[in-house]
């Protein structure tokens, strides 16, 4: 799952807040004041990764793997750092628990 090289694709269709955990994306107490990038249904997306991680559990689960637990991992850095770098610095990356 890499949201980065999903908005390299299309970003177009696809802003760069979104992709990369921007500010109004996931920022539980500032919430009331954005609204999510996509809804399904009754599921808010507020940040590009947890829609591909929701659509890849949905896919395992009609296969019949529910029970299959999703683990992700990176290695190496995304090869357009430089236009990365005001994103970064502004402290958009979500750091592991």
């Amino acid at each position: 799952l890499d949201p980065y090289l999903a908005w390299r694709q299309s970003y177009y269709d696809i802003s760069l807040d979104y992709a990369l955990f921007g500010p109004q994306y996931g920022d539980q107490d500032n919430q009331a004041n954005f609204s999510p990038e996509f809804i399904d249904g009754t599921v808010e997306y507020w940040n590009l990764f947890d829609a591909m991680l929701d659509a890849v559990r949905w896919a395992l689960f009609r296969e019949g793997y529910q029970d299959l637990d999703v683990l992700v991992g990176s290695v190496g850095w995304p090869s357009g750092y430089s236009i990365l770098q005001p994103h970064i610095d502004g402290g958009t990356l979500i750091k592991a628990p």
